[in-house]
Formats: structure tokens, sequence, C-alpha cells
């Protein structure tokens, strides 16, 4: 992931472990804290914002789906979207609100940016790959920070036209110490096989099919109509029609602690979708990227204990 590490770094201080990004001139990008249990991400302080699927904010935009317009579920039957103000929702607008939205000169620069830390995901010697027939392929990262603070997160999933769902993950710890290198031979052996030292030697991805309970959670997701509906992008305070009954405020704001997420989906005849979102939504879109970055191939055990919530929800999902 040669990518990962041209772009980002930890860096600690107040806000704890996060990730820092400079532009093309060697300038840094502010940061702001972020997603998922505990999981602090400042690629910019716009970054893990992704693409809006039309212009404009007067409407809401959906992603490009096989389902025809005529089709869609009307939006008020749609709980994660419906009380959304789409008037005043602005995609590119960061956590320090509307006046801070990003200008459009430094979009390209977070969306190639974004597109970059993807790049490597999916690579390596894998027995498994998605097939051209594919249905849906969807890739996903979740940055180090909080309580995994040296664990980067990378997933790929996807299903076959037979109903079958697989999976290529990755997690790789940054701050683990390489391996010792091995004992000199004793006389008349064979000299020993070196350490691995590259970080897919250390931490080699594996695939396989996923899991009955992980296939569920991404088929309920996949099939939910009412994913036509949802934004590619969602800023850090969403507007809202009516009052929220828990806070009282027409606005919905990330929680602290929160973590954000990036990826990407790719559906049969549809052009790629550039998905970020700065915290846990309730979409099933953010469903099928939380389920795809902590995705394992089935009777794998994990690389270490986690504590994982059902992703989607508003409980934080804490890798330990």
């Amino acid at each position: 992931m040669g990518a990962i590490e041209t772009v980002t770094a930890r860096i600690g201080g107040e806000n704890g472990s996060a990730l820092r990004m400079t532009s093309s001139d060697g300038r840094r990008i502010p940061t702001a804290r972020s997603r998922r249990g505990s999981v602090a991400f400042a690629a910019s302080r716009f970054a893990m914002v992704p693409m809006m699927a039309v212009a404009g904010c007067a409407t809401p935009g959906g992603p490009a789906l096989p389902i025809p317009a005529d089709n869609r579920p009307p939006i008020a039957r749609c709980e994660a979207v419906r009380d959304i103000d789409w008037r005043r929702f602005d995609p590119w607008a960061s956590r320090w609100g509307p006046e801070a939205s990003t200008a459009g000169p430094e979009r390209a620069g977070i969306i190639a940016r974004q597109s970059e830390l993807l790049a490597g995901i999916g690579r390596g010697e894998t027995p498994h790959r998605p097939s051209p027939q594919a249905l849906i392929v969807i890739r996903a990262y979740v940055p180090p920070a909080g309580h995994h603070a040296a664990v980067e997160y990378y997933g790929m999933t996807w299903r076959e036209p037979d109903g079958q769902w697989w999976v290529w993950s990755q997690w790789i710890n940054r701050l683990e110490p390489p391996p010792p290198p091995p004992p000199p031979p004793r006389p008349g052996e064979p000299e020993p096989e070196p350490a691995p030292t590259t970080w897919d030697a250390r931490f080699p991805p594996v695939s396989g099919p996923v899991s009955g309970e992980v296939a569920a959670r991404l088929e309920a997701a996949w099939s939910d109509p009412c994913r036509v509906w949802e934004p590619d992008r969602a800023p850090w305070t969403i507007p809202l029609l009516r009052r929220d009954p828990a806070t009282r405020s027409r606005l919905r704001e990330c929680p602290r602690g929160g973590a954000p997420i990036l990826g990407d989906i790719v559906e049969a005849g549809q052009p790629p979708r550039l998905i970020s979102y700065p915290c846990n939504m309730a979409f099933s879109t953010d469903k099928l990227l939380t389920s795809t970055a902590f995705a394992r191939p089935a009777g794998s055990p994990p690389d270490q204990p986690t504590s994982l919530s059902e992703p989607g929800s508003d409980v934080a999902v804490e890798p330990l």
C-alpha cells in the first residue's frame, strides 16, 4: 500500500492518532476528528466526504442503480433520508459549517487523493477475485486511529450471480515492529528464510467466502430499494426538515469519537461511485462499506480481538 504512505502519516496531539495529508505544493491540509468507534481520521477538513451523484443541493441525488426512476420507493418511506432537508443539504460542507464549504478547484484534488487511498485494494496474490460477471464490487478503507491507532483496514467484497458473497481483506498494523532476523544456521544446515520485511509479506491479504452473517448483512443493504435516494457524500452536519426528537435540533451532527469511511462501489453496467461519510450513517450504503471494511473470510480467525457493533448503526464500531 505504498500509495497510502505517500499521502498519509500518523500524527498525535490532543486529537489522538489520525492522518495528515498535504497538497501537491507541500502545504498541510487542516485536520479534523472523525468516525467509527473512537477512530480519528484527519485526511483534511473536507476529506472523507464523497462525490455527489448530481449537481446542486436542492433535491436528493441517489446513486446510479439498475432500478428505473419510476420504480423508486417514495422518499417518505425511506427512514434514513426522509427527514433530510435537501434544500439546505451541501455535500461539500465541512464540519466547520456551510461557510467552509470546499471550493470547486479543491474538490478534484480531494477526490484524487481519496481514489489513491483505494487504489491498492484487491491487489496481491490471493486465490479469489471478482469475476467479470460480478453484480457488485465494493471496496472500503477505514484509517488507523483511536482504539486501533496503528491498524488500517482494507476490504473488498463482491457478489457473484450465484448469490455468493466473497471478501478480500487486509489489516495492516503500521506500529507492529518487524520480526527479528532468524538465528544463524548450525553447521551443515541451509540458510534460513529471511524474515518478511514488506507490509504485504508481514500482513498478507486473505480472501474467501464471507460468513452467513456477513452475507446476510451485505445482501440486505444491497437489496434495499431506498438506496437509490442515498447520497454518495454527506457533510459533518446534515440539515433536517423537522427537529430531531432526541436532540430537539434541526441539525444531525456526527458524534465525537466517530470515524469516517471511504470506499467505492461498482455495480453491473454502472459507473463507479466514490463514497465517503464522516461518521456512521443510517444509510444502507454505509452498511455495505462498513461490512466490507471489517469482513474476513468465513472460518478465518481475525488478526486481533475485535468488538464490532452492527455496522451502520449509531453505536460505535470499536476494534480494540
